[in-house]
């Protein structure tokens, strides 16, 4: 697929504000230069940022994160686990009637716009750029066509909220896979979150302090949509750059094998590959492949979900 075929051109206004801080006056100019150049030649080269809103650069990133003024009920939460953290994030916003987007930088990656342009760093600080502005992209597209539509239930609702960041980390992997030379960390978030977060619910599920079942399963929700999150990743730069993990990771491949996740590997690649037909967005429905891969994960985790119309039932089965 050439880059025309994946953004098609638009008509584009790209008048947006910026906050740089943490840098004196001579490098914030030059970082803002670079910002805006990257972000101008993202737009000439079709791909429709107008949701953008603003690009912040902070050193104070996680504390300007959580007190931004999104116009929405949820506050934007950064990867912060002992596996990951997080240092950029597109962050969705409602102003009025119109959803758009503003980025967030931490300084530490805007830092590395001040390199020589062939200094490995640079490069890969403008493909965390590139990645946000196509999660930006993804956003707006997605505000646009799915604006009017509903869930058919209330588990699909959950469903959708469990897997919207899988693909949208996948689409962002996918459209940057040709300048994105980070596979082997994705793969390593990837396998850490694998290892870690079933063990996580488990350990809830025994010995944790939830007790109600809308409570447990808001954490069930956070920590698999996590898993599936890093796996999307993995998945949308392998998709990218048309290769299989069996190739490029076979140690990492046998263990998803031998710890059960083959089935919902290949069910996430499929579903995934699926949705990048833009022309099948025309109602939630078009999550319906990844919901159905997410019910078979939970499955083999001893959670068996049901719908149940304005709600849905659990089933919790012991694990041996």
């Amino acid at each position: 697929m050439t880059e025309a075929e994946r953004f098609p051109p638009v008509a584009q206004s790209t008048d947006m504000r910026y906050s740089i801080s943490g840098f004196p006056e001579p490098e914030g100019t030059r970082i803002y230069d670079i910002i805006a150049g990257v972000i101008r030649a993202v737009s000439d080269a079709g791909m429709d940022i107008t949701a953008l809103e603003g690009v912040t650069v902070t050193p104070n990133y996680h504390e300007d994160l959580s007190r931004f003024d999104t116009g929405l009920p949820n506050q934007p939460t950064p990867t912060s686990e002992q596996f990951g953290r997080g240092s950029a994030m597109s962050v969705n916003c409602k102003r009025g009637d119109v959803f758009k987007s503003h980025l967030f930088l931490d300084a530490g990656i805007a830092a590395d716009f001040l390199l020589n342009e062939a200094d490995p760093a640079r490069a890969i600080a403008t493909n965390i750029l590139l990645h946000e502005l196509a999660h930006v992209f993804d956003y707006g597209r997605l505000c646009r066509d799915l604006l009017d539509t509903s869930f058919p239930n209330h588990l699909s609702r959950w469903l959708f909220f469990l897997t919207n960041a899988t693909w949208s980390e996948f689409f962002a992997c996918f459209a940057t896979a040709g300048s994105d030379a980070s596979l082997d960390d994705y793969v390593t978030l990837f396998t850490s979150a694998l290892r870690e977060c079933p063990k996580q619910v488990r350990a809830e599920l025994v010995g944790g302090k939830i007790r109600d079942i809308t409570e447990l399963m808001d954490f069930v929700k956070n920590r698999f949509g996590l898993m599936f999150k890093f796996a999307g990743y993995v998945l949308g730069n392998l998709a990218g750059t048309q290769r299989k993990l069996s190739d490029t990771h076979p140690a990492v491949w046998q263990e998803i094998v031998e710890v059960g996740f083959a089935d919902t590997w290949h069910q996430l690649d499929v579903a995934l590959r699926q949705m990048l037909d833009f022309e099948a967005w025309k109602d939630s429905s078009i999550y319906d492949g990844l919901g159905r891969c997410a019910i078979s994960y939970l499955a083999t985790q001893g959670f068996l979900l049901e719908d149940a119309g304005n709600d849905f039932r659990v089933k919790i089965l012991p694990l041996s």
